[in-house]
């Protein structure tokens, strides 16, 4: 079974937003990596930020480039077929007005700009809810109109990207805001 997930990324200074739907691995341990790569490269955009974060896992999941038929164009049918279904599936672009499908287990808010002065760190910030902190399925119906899931989630784990990284005890590679680089 799958753990499925949604990660916004939002920008706190202009309120915009960026929605991605992750159907498997979407527990902290299999997003907090994916978010402490695209960290890396990240724009202070968050559409752009969703995007990498897409690429990022189809790389991860897909080992593409460690294949000689990815280099050969004639060869890329085979290589898709070799995939499906690890690069096919497995993201979407969701429209952040419409909430959540009502399978989720995870929901993230990534803070990736303005939030300096909302939580006091220049790094992303992160906020999740477990699926018992949202409402879900039918429940979703109960809800008044124009309120999503993520109106009344309680984002009740919070803390600055790296902090998420040491709270669950995985060794990445993470460089932080003054260039010092470590791992967590």
């Amino acid at each position: 079974m799958s753990t499925r997930s949604q990660i916004r990324f939002i920008d706190a200074d202009n309120g915009s937003v960026a929605q991605v739907y992750k159907h498997s691995d979407g527990y902290p341990t299999g997003v907090l990596p994916l978010l402490a790569q695209v960290r890396q490269c990240a724009r202070p955009s968050p559409q752009y930020n969703a995007a990498t974060f897409i690429f990022a896992g189809k790389l991860a999941s897909g080992n593409l480039v460690d294949d000689e038929r990815y280099y050969d164009p004639e060869q890329w049918g085979d290589l898709y077929d070799d995939m499906y279904p690890r690069v096919a599936l497995g993201y979407g672009v969701e429209d952040p007005s419409t909430g959540i499908h009502g399978d989720e287990e995870y929901l993230y808010r990534v803070i990736t700009s303005g939030q300096s002065e909302l939580q006091g760190t220049d790094d992303w910030y992160v906020e999740y809810a477990e699926r018992d902190d949202f409402p879900r399925f039918r429940d979703l119906d109960d809800l008044d109109d124009g309120v999503t899931a993520w109106d009344v989630a309680d984002f009740s784990t919070k803390a600055p990207l790296y902090a998420h990284l040491e709270m669950e005890g995985l060794d990445v590679p993470y460089e932080l805001s003054d260039g010092r680089t470590t791992k967590v």
